[in-house]
């Protein structure tokens, strides 16, 4: 097959089979229920969709719909890839912008693989076997029983092809809007580096300087590990040569002064936005897995890419050998987020890979080179397909691998949606919690799943909203449960909304009778006080009651 038409065709069954869990979702929806269009990490994809949604109410700043402290009104945060996302969603549901944007920004990931693939790599068929492992490979997470990462945060032992879905490229064709884009920024970044190497003029960095301001506003965490992997072949270039090449630094150095702007930024708001710089500061660590657990996430792409390494070199071989190397060792450095940080080097392990899997192919004759490659490609596909399966199995129970579901009730969404459409924009809700989350994710008793759903799906602000994106989130959790407690006098309830000038309480009603207590709000005094509630929307499951406020 024509090595276009077979990236072409690969490509796009990446994409079908990362989008199936998605359409399977939508095809199952039980009677009586709505699909979130979401499957897995549904927390996380409720922050995304709530800075779509922000955008498209007419902000440019984006605030934290998920603190109800005045000063998350107050931020110079922004960011330009969800500012063209939310522009969309005026005119499309957010939760189409969602995965049109997971699509495109995939298939740019991939057109971008095999722009890198051109320039790097000469041999057509380590070429197609490279793309093919990037598409489709992760590692041995499938043959590890009880894999730690199974368990809830249990990660500094566990696989990352288990859980980490940015650190392969086929997962982050999945699983978001962000990853892939993101990804798609780093591979333009080195190839634009390659080929600036190769032509020795200034232009052909350009496309670097955008990718490197690009992810120094959205995805900044990036510039790291890319500055790292540039710096360290720039010096590996120079001391192999035997001279230093000063074009290639003023290059280096031109790209790095482009991707300051956005940077700086993001250093700004850290310093200054004290909702910004508390929330980063009480967020659990990411530390990354130990080192043999990172490998093991990589399996068998290890020893072909390292066979692949050990071939005749060439500029784009060595740049792809120290992206693979120095993209691993950076997510080491002495810093909290450290497992963020290993979005990246899939893809140069994986381009190794094919290298080596050509060359052991090259050794064989008559079909048996065919053999050996369709064998290479389908051996790494395992944690990949049992992680599709594994979410659609999970689709059956309403589950997602957290407390929070696929699925919410007709009446649930019907509350989203009075909120919506009648309750004034950022006004403060405050969620109940859900006596039954536990049974979703284990040692997550009482988590109200839709204290989340309600800024990805209203303009309101969620009091108890997210668990690292809700400043003094653990307080706020603490205050929810007492506040629905029997034990709890009105007064206590009182001084709660009041206080942080709760407007709305969306109540689960099974609440009632349940180890909690018998505290339902509606038997709260009606009148004109504040902290008094009125019922303003009834469901069977859900009751939206209104705070009074002080005249």
């Amino acid at each position: 097959m024509p090595e276009r038409r077979f990236t072409l065709f690969l490509g796009a069954l990446a994409l079908m089979l990362a989008s199936v869990p998605y359409l399977v979702g939508w095809l199952l929806t039980p009677t009586g229920h709505v699909y979130t269009g979401l499957t897995t990490n549904i927390d996380d994809s409720y922050v995304y969709l709530t800075w779509m949604r922000h955008v498209a109410s007419g902000a440019f700043f984006q605030h934290n719909q998920f603190c109800a402290e005045p000063e998350a009104r107050q931020t110079l945060l922004f960011n330009l890839w969800f500012l063209v996302l939310g522009t969309l969603s005026r005119a499309l549901p957010p939760i189409l912008v969602f995965h049109l944007a997971r699509i495109l920004g995939g298939a740019a990931l991939l057109w971008a693989v095999a722009r890198l693939l051109g320039l790097a790599v000469s041999d057509e068929r380590a070429r197609k076997l490279a793309f093919a492992l990037v598409c489709f490979s992760a590692g041995l997470g499938w043959l590890i029983p009880g894999n730690p990462s199974l368990k809830p945060f249990a990660f500094a032992k566990a696989t990352i092809d288990t859980f980490q879905h940015e650190a392969i490229t086929f997962q982050s064709l999945y699983y978001s809007p962000l990853f892939a884009p993101a990804t798609l920024a780093m591979v333009v970044f080195i190839t634009a580096l390659l080929r600036s190497e190769q032509t020795g003029k200034l232009r052909d960095t350009l496309p670097a300087c955008l990718a490197g301001f690009l992810l120094g506003n959205s995805h900044t965490y990036d510039v790291i590990p890319l500055f790292a992997v540039a710096l360290v072949w720039r010096l590996a270039s120079d001391i192999s040569q035997r001279k230093m090449s000063t074009v290639g630094w003023i290059r280096l150095v031109v790209i790095g002064a482009a991707a300051l702007p956005s940077t700086a930024h993001i250093a700004y708001v850290l310093k200054t936005d004290a909702i910004f710089r508390a929330r980063a500061n009480e967020t659990e660590p990411t530390y990354t897995s130990l080192l043999p657990w990172v490998l093991l996430g990589y399996g068998f792409l290890l020893p072909l890419g390292i066979l692949g390494a050990l071939q005749k070199t060439t500029p784009g071989r060595s740049l792809l050998i120290c992206w693979a190397v120095v993209g691993v060792a950076v997510a080491y450095l002495p810093f909290e987020f450290q497992r963020k940080l290993l979005m990246g080097p899939h893809i140069p392990i994986a381009l190794l890979a094919g290298i080596g899997l050509s060359t052991l192919a090259g050794k064989l004759s008559g079909d048996f080179p065919k053999i050996l490659a369709l064998f290479g490609v389908l051996i790494t596909v395992p944690s990949n397909a049992l992680l599709l399966l594994r979410d659609i199995t999970r689709l059956q129970n309403n589950e997602s691998g957290t407390a929070y579901r696929p699925y919410l009730s007709s009446d649930e969404a019907s509350a989203l949606a009075w909120l919506r459409e009648s309750a004034p924009a950022d006004s403060i809700v405050l969620v109940a919690p859900d006596p039954t989350s536990h049974t979703r994710f284990p040692n997550t008793p009482l988590m109200p799943h839709l204290a989340a759903a309600v800024p990805a799906h209203t303009r309101c602000i969620s009091y108890n909203g997210h668990w690292s994106e809700t400043k003094a989130y653990g307080r706020k959790l603490d205050e929810t449960r007492r506040f629905f407690s029997q034990s709890t006098n009105d007064s206590q309830r009182e001084a709660l909304l009041v206080t942080h000038k709760i407007r709305y309480i969306l109540y689960l009603n099974r609440l009632a009778g349940t180890d909690l207590g018998s505290y339902v709000p509606v038997d709260w005094a009606v009148g004109k006080q504040p902290g008094a509630l009125h019922p303003v929307y009834t469901g069977s499951e859900v009751t939206i009651f209104e705070v009074s406020a002080d005249d």
